[in-house]
């Protein structure tokens, strides 16, 4: 594990909802990388249905708090009693707002002297469905960007 908290905003392609054989290739990436990162990490994502429920679920069996932002405004944490939500937004918001508000939460731990990092997990290079918002701004603040691509 490296030294140093981490913000970890794992964004996965909606593509691979619903297969088998990549939520095992998901699992497999995430506990990789939850090995090599601080114990004391924080697992981010937009919590869309399949590859980032899959996240969230990966960091609480690794022992690693997770915080989600989703489009209808709340913000779930795993460390609040039984996951409760908080709002981030007064109500349902689009993809830009989310985006803004995951990489405003990189920002900010980044400020706060914390190591942040982008991991994407998709079935093709360069291209995450249900998360290019995301991905745009986080380049466009110059956070690292590690990309993973299912075999086969």
């Amino acid at each position: 594990m490296s030294e140093g908290r981490l913000l970890l905003l794992v964004l996965a392609s909606s593509s691979l909802k619903g297969r088998p054989r990549a939520e095992a290739w998901v699992h497999r990436m995430l506990a990789a990388c939850f090995e090599e990162i601080p114990e004391d990490s924080v697992v981010l994502t937009g919590g869309a249905p399949g590859p980032e429920t899959w996240t969230c679920e990966a960091a609480e069996s690794n022992g690693l708090r997770w915080v989600v932002y989703l489009q209808d405004g709340r913000r779930l944490d795993s460390t609040d009693e039984g996951a409760t939500e908080r709002r981030w937004a007064p109500g349902q918001v689009g993809p830009e707002e989310q985006a803004r508000a995951l990489v405003g939460a990189l920002k900010k731990s980044k400020q706060a002297g914390w190591q942040v990092r982008v991991l994407v997990l998709t079935e093709r290079e360069g291209e995450v469905p249900g998360a290019e918002a995301t991905l745009r701004h986080a380049r466009k603040e110059g956070f690292p960007v590690e990309q993973a691509v299912i075999e086969g």
